[in-house]
C-alpha cells in the first residue's frame, strides 16, 4: 500500500503514514478512485515505477510529494511517534535551583507531579541554597560579635 499523501510504501495496516505523519483513512468517496491514486503525485504503485524519476519518489523526478493543496509537513512527527519527554534527573536542574532558589521552589511545586525527578532536583538545590545562606548569616554574626568583642575588650 501506499501514502495517498506522499506516495511513500507503508504497512497495510498502518493508521498513520510513518513518513509524512497524515492520518490514513479509508473513505468511500463518490469518484470511485482508491485512495492510494487521489494525491495526483507521487508512485501509485509497482506499474507507475517508470515515471517515478531517479529512484522513486514523485514523478518524472519532481521532489515535492504535496499536489499544492497540502502545505509541506517539514520536521512533524506522527501523533502516535510523539513521546513525553524523560523524566530524568539532572544536576542542572540542582545548580539552577541552587543559585535562584525561587525560582528552584516554583518548579518543583509546578513538576512535582509532572515530572517527580526533575522537580526533586530543583527543590533540593532550592532547599541547599537556603540551608547555605542560613549558615553562612549566623556565621556572618557570630564573626561580627566576636569582632566587636575583641574591639570594646582592647578599648578597655
Amino acid at each position: 500500500m501506499f501514502c495517498r499523501f506522499c506516495g511513500k510504501e507503508i504497512s497495510e495496516d498502518s493508521r498513520f503514514c510513518p513518513h509524512c505523519g497524515k492520518v490514513l483513512q479509508a473513505e468511500d468517496n463518490a469518484s470511485g478512485i482508491p485512495p492510494e491514486r487521489e494525491g495526483g503525485f507521487g508512485p501509485k504503485g509497482p506499474e507507475d515505477a517508470s515515471f517515478s524519476g531517479f529512484g522513486g519518489g514523485a514523478p518524472y523526478g519532481n521532489s515535492n510529494p504535496h499536489n499544492g493543496n497540502t502545505p509541506p509537513n517539514y520536521g512533524s512527527m506522527p501523533p502516535y511517534a510523539r513521546q513525553p519527554a524523560p523524566d530524568v534527573p539532572n544536576i542542572g536542574w540542582g545548580v539552577l535551583g541552587f543559585f535562584f532558589p525561587l525560582i528552584g521552589l516554583i518548579m518543583f511545586l509546578v513538576w512535582h507531579d509532572e515530572y517527580p525527578n526533575r522537580a526533586r532536583m530543583c527543590g533540593k538545590g532550592a532547599l541547599i541554597s537556603v540551608i547555605v545562606g542560613v549558615g553562612a548569616a549566623i556565621l556572618m554574626f557570630v564573626f561580627l560579635f566576636a569582632i566587636l568583642g575583641l574591639v570594646s575588650f582592647s578599648a578597655l
